[in-house]
C-alpha cells in the first residue's frame, strides 16, 4: 500500500513539474487573477487525476521481463527503500504543518475578540507579526487595530471573501504528499501570490487610494512572517505586488494564447506517463492475495518463442540472444513480449 502511494506521488510529481513549467512560461503581468487562480487549481486537479486516467489505457507490450512463470516489474529501482524515505519525509512535513496549525490555534485562542461592523477580528498582542487570516478568522496585531485597521482588515477580508484557505489546504496537502518535488512548493508559492494580488485588488476596489495602500504595504515589509498555511499581508514579493497594482489587462487574444500553455503542460505530462518505462514504474503489476500480502502474478499459459511452442520448464534454457519475440496465450487473451 505504501509503495503504491509512493508511485502515485511520482506520477503526481511528474504532472506537477510539467504543469508548473508551462504555467511559469505563460506567466505575465496580467490582472486576470481569478482566471489565473482557476488555472492553478485545474493544474492541481489534473496532477491528482492524471495517473488514474492513464490507467484506463491498455498496458503496452514489451514491458515485462519474462523468466519462468512469473512476470516481474521491469524497473531496477528499489521502490521499497525509496518508499521508506518517502514516508519519513511525509511524516516530517506533516508534523511541521500540524505544528503550524497548533501555533495558529494558540494565537487565536489567546487573542482578544473585537467587533468591527459585522466582522469579528482577533487582536493579538504580538507586535512582531503581520495580519493574517485562515478560514473566516482574521487576526490582526494591536498596532494595526489602533492605527490602520481599515486597510489591514479589508485586505484580510479579501482573502476570506475569496475563500483562499480552501486553495491552501489543497496546495499544502499536495506539497506534503510530494515533499521531494520542488514544483509542488513553487506552485504553492505562485498560488499564494495570486491570493495576494486578489486581496490587493479587493482593497483598492473598496475605495482605498492606491498610493496610500502601497505606502502601507511598504511600511509592513519588515514584519515577521506568520505560519505558511495562512494568508498573510506580507507573504508575497512586494515589488511584484506593487507592479501588479499598476498592470493593465491584456488583449483577449494574448490571454487565450497564454492560458493555452498549461493545457500543453498537462498534455506533455500525460504523454510522459504513457511512456512504457514510466508506466510500468508507477503502475503496480503485482496482485494482492486474500490476506493482503503482495505476490507475483502466476499465469496458466502457453508460450511461443520466435513463433515456436516451448514448455514452461524449457524457457530458461533458451539463449537470450536467440530470443526475438515471445508470445503468450492465456485463455482467450494474447500477450506479445518483444525483446529490447
Amino acid at each position: 500500500m505504501i509503495e503504491t502511494l509512493f508511485k502515485y506521488s511520482i506520477a503526481v510529481s511528474i504532472t506537477l513539474a510539467a504543469a508548473w513549467l508551462s504555467y511559469r512560461a505563460a506567466l505575465g503581468n496580467d490582472r486576470r487573477f481569478k482566471v489565473d487562480r482557476t488555472i492553478v487549481l485545474v493544474l492541481y486537479m489534473g496532477a491528482l487525476l492524471m495517473l488514474p486516467l492513464t490507467m484506463l489505457l491498455p498496458m503496452p507490450k514489451a514491458l515485462f521481463v519474462f523468466g519462468g512463470e512469473a512476470v516481474h516489474e521491469p524497473s531496477g529501482i528499489n521502490f521499497t527503500t525509496l518508499s521508506v524515505v518517502w514516508v519519513a519525509g511525509v511524516a516530517v512535513t506533516l508534523s511541521l504543518t500540524l505544528a503550524e496549525m497548533l501555533r495558529i490555534a494558540l494565537i487565536i485562542i489567546k487573542a482578544r475578540k473585537e467587533n468591527t461592523g459585522d466582522r469579528r477580528v482577533y487582536v493579538t498582542s504580538d507586535k512582531r507579526g503581520a495580519p493574517f487570516s485562515i478560514g473566516k478568522a482574521i487576526v490582526i496585531d494591536e498596532a494595526d487595530f489602533a492605527d490602520s485597521r481599515g486597510v489591514a482588515i479589508v485586505h484580510e477580508l479579501g482573502h476570506v471573501t475569496h475563500r483562499h484557505t480552501l486553495d491552501l489546504v489543497i496546495a499544502q496537502t499536495v506539497a506534503i504528499f510530494c515533499w521531494y518535488n520542488p514544483a509542488a512548493w513553487l506552485l504553492r508559492r505562485d498560488l499564494k501570490s495570486i491570493h495576494e494580488f486578489q486581496a490587493d485588488a479587493y482593497v483598492i476596489s473598496s475605495g482605498c487610494d492606491t498610493r496610500d495602500y502601497q505606502l502601507f504595504l511598504i511600511s509592513r515589509t519588515a514584519g515577521m512572517r506568520w505560519p505558511g498555511i495562512t494568508n498573510r499581508l506580507n507573504s508575497c514579493d512586494l515589488g511584484k505586488r506593487l507592479k501588479m497594482m499598476n498592470a493593465t489587462v491584456r488583449s483577449k487574444r494574448l490571454a487565450l494564447l497564454r492560458y493555452a500553455m498549461p493545457a500543453v503542460g498537462l498534455s506533455l505530462a500525460f504523454g510522459a506517463l504513457c511512456v512504457p518505462e514510466i508506466r510500468t514504474a508507477v503502475i503496480p503489476v503485482h496482485n494482492i492475495t486474500d490476506d493482503g500480502s503482495r505476490s507475483e502474478r502466476k499465469f496458466d499459459l502457453d508460450i511461443f518463442v520466435n513463433g515456436d511452442y516451448y514448455p514452461k520448464t524449457k524457457i530458461n534454457d533458451i539463449p537470450v540472444n536467440e530470443i526475438k519475440s515471445i508470445t503468450i496465450n492465456k485463455t482467450d487473451n494474447r500477450m506479445e513480449i518483444e525483446t529490447r
